[in-house]
């Protein structure tokens, strides 16, 4: 079992020179490129890809706190460059929108992102770019500048197919095709010629893709759970309750800023593009767990099996000789090269495991305190079992969870044979 408590909001420099870099902050463990923006009584203004995002002060660290009183006694003196705004494309045919984003000199990561009818579709990669001057009589400009990126496709760090993006001269146009000399390229979805459009525009756009998602999960939830098998059309109601936790969880894991606030003051995330990318990658992802989820398989009167929630998390139950339950908890969550990881293993006695009406069985784990850190209360998990479904709830999870999660509905499929 692996211990993780929550950690400080804190800002690291780049370079130990106040207001001549970057700040890349973290929160819970991730990163966020962010300047300071100006203090305002309790609160510090982050500067999230040009966009204002304010902090409660006693959220920073203690070296955070200090460079905030520098920040509030000499503005000028002491705020940081902000990061460069990102560039933004727009493929009006397909809707689908890139965000070039200079991450450092000459670096950049680009992220193409859709939402077709509900369906997310996202790719990011990395890379560099740089001007290439106009050469030859007769050329008016600058010329034109050129990205090369790809993904990291490996778990050695292996690269993937090598692109190519050409932005003209004015910047209007930014056309995405595969590096020259690629060998059996694989078509990712992202090739094609893309307008430059303004931040506005493009937050605008993936408010209106986040909407019609939104609007399609609400259709399948209507619809969808009428055809489930019996005792299960239950655990559609279960998965609904909790889908604003989820989407909420969901939107943090990928877009940090979205930790930093109250969630009443949650409005001062929607300048923000990436929040919206979040709201949308967590409906699609959403939508496409209700949509496909599968009856062929006929379900078991037990709790052997393997289950997934559709989010990244996983649940292994195994019955044991005697009536006792054995369980695995594993989640890898989020995206790129830092994402969410979490496991715990336990076993629930014979008189822990039950049997409810209407074809539920029922299991609690209730962890018992000695090993424990001094001030953690021990951990208890319930265990409802539909016919195809597990609904997991946990508690006093999150001094040992930190940000993780395993409460949800989940998916079963059979135990492998061994």
């Amino acid at each position: 079992m692996t211990l993780r408590f929550l950690l400080p909001l804190l800002f690291v420099p780049l370079s130990p020179a106040v207001g001549e870099e970057w700040r890349w902050s973290t929160v819970e463990g991730h990163k966020l490129q962010a300047g300071f923006g100006g203090v305002t009584g309790d609160r510090v203004s982050l500067l999230v890809a040009g966009k204002p995002l304010p902090v409660l002060r006693e959220r920073l660290s203690p070296a955070s706190r200090e460079q905030a009183a520098r920040l509030a006694a000499d503005p000028v003196a002491a705020a940081p460059a902000s990061p460069p705004v990102p560039w933004n494309y727009e493929d009006e045919a397909s809707g689908r929108l890139v965000q070039v984003r200079e991450t450092g000199p000459g670096l950049i990561e680009v992220v193409v992102f859709a939402s077709p009818g509900g369906w997310f579709f996202r790719w990011a990669g990395s890379g560099s770019r740089a001007k290439v001057p106009a050469g030859g009589e007769g050329k008016k400009g600058r010329g034109e500048t050129v990205l090369s990126f790809s993904q990291v496709t490996g778990e050695g760090g292996e690269r993937g197919t090598l692109f190519t993006g050409l932005e003209s001269a004015s910047g209007s146009k930014l056309e995405i095709r595969f590096a020259e000399g690629e060998r059996e390229p694989q078509d990712a979805g992202i090739n094609g010629v893309y307008n430059r459009i303004t931040a506005d525009k493009a937050l605008v756009l993936a408010r209106k893709q986040y909407k019609t998602a939104s609007a399609a999960l609400d259709d399948f939830l209507r619809t969808a759970p009428r055809n489930w098998p019996g005792a299960n059309r239950r655990a559609a109601g279960e998965w609904e309750s909790r889908w604003p936790v989820l989407r909420a969880d969901w939107t943090k894991l990928v877009f940090p800023a979205a930790g930093f606030v109250a969630a009443s003051e949650a409005r001062a995330l929607e300048p923000h593009l990436d929040y919206w990318i979040g709201l949308m990658e967590a409906t699609g992802m959403g939508l496409g767990w209700i949509a496909y989820t599968s009856f062929e398989q006929p379900a078991i009167d037990g709790w052997a099996g393997e289950y997934d929630d559709g989010f990244g998390g996983h649940v292994s139950l195994r019955e044991v000789t005697g009536g006792a339950l054995s369980f695995s908890l594993g989640c890898f969550r989020g995206r790129g090269e830092d994402p969410q990881t979490e496991e715990f293993t336990g076993r629930i006695p014979p008189e822990g495991v039950g049997k409810q009406g209407g074809g539920q069985l029922t299991a609690v784990f209730s962890q018992e305190a000695a090993g424990l850190p001094e001030g953690v209360a021990p951990m208890k998990i319930n265990f409802r079992k539909f016919p195809h479904f597990l609904v997991v709830q946990t508690e006093n999870a999150g001094p040992q969870f930190g940000p993780a999660w395993f409460d949800g509905v989940y998916r079963w499929s059979p135990a492998p044979v061994e």
